[in-house]
């Protein structure tokens, strides 16, 4: 998914002022090799495009089916996570485009851009914290697995402030704020993607923790 992603982005990296910024990145992209295949994988774009698209899709969806399928841990044995992490995906992904965008934006598109990644964050955002409430009601009357998975996620800071807070949380009221009245700079909104990336991170972190096997599976 990274490699195609990577040669769909190679164009752009070419003509995107911003690489001057970064030490040796300039003297890397005008090397004969890269330039070449810069210039075929301008040719072909829309194709590496899809290509793309269809392994992030795939990658996105796949870890949350894997983890569902393994019958003995309450926790990962749920409807709602492949739902919960395919959100959490995009999610980042988001993110991780709001703050490419904030610092290479140039014209007036990139700012509707810009709004528009904005609105589609705040609203993965807002059901990832539906899902997961969703998913935290199914286990509270679930099995001994399930309420110990509970108690090991509740009973850890990282996931409580980490997660939670600074990773959900805070994100969706600085994305809200950009969405409905809009910041002065873009500090905020690349503020708030950082803390979704991390937030991304340790969901997948703390899920892996407290997966409790149960016997006799």
């Amino acid at each position: 998914m990274m490699f195609w992603g990577m040669l769909y982005s190679l164009p752009h990296l070419q003509e995107c002022e911003g690489t001057d910024r970064v030490p040796g990145l300039r003297w890397l992209l005008n090397r004969r090799p890269i330039k070449g295949l810069s210039q075929l994988c301008a040719r072909y774009s829309r194709v590496i495009g899809w290509l793309a698209t269809i392994n992030g899709i795939g990658t996105a969806v796949y870890t949350g089916l894997l983890l569902q399928s393994f019958p003995a841990v309450a926790l990962w044995h749920n409807p709602g996570v492949p739902l919960l992490f395919t959100l959490s995906a995009f999610s980042t992904a988001m993110a991780y485009l709001l703050i490419i965008l904030n610092f290479s934006k140039k014209k007036e598109e990139d700012e509707a851009i810009v709004r528009l990644y904005e609105r589609l964050d705040l609203m993965l955002i807002a059901a990832e914290i539906v899902v997961l409430f969703s998913i935290f009601n199914y286990l509270q009357t679930g099995s001994a697995a399930a309420q110990k998975s509970l108690s090991i996620l509740f009973g850890d800071l990282g996931w409580l402030i980490g997660f939670l807070c600074f990773g959900l949380i805070v994100p969706f009221f600085l994305q809200l704020k950009a969405v409905v009245a809009g910041w002065r700079s873009n500090v905020p909104v690349v503020l708030s993607a950082m803390l979704v990336l991390t937030g991304g991170y340790l969901l997948r972190h703390y899920f892996l923790v407290a997966g409790v096997y149960a016997y006799p599976w």
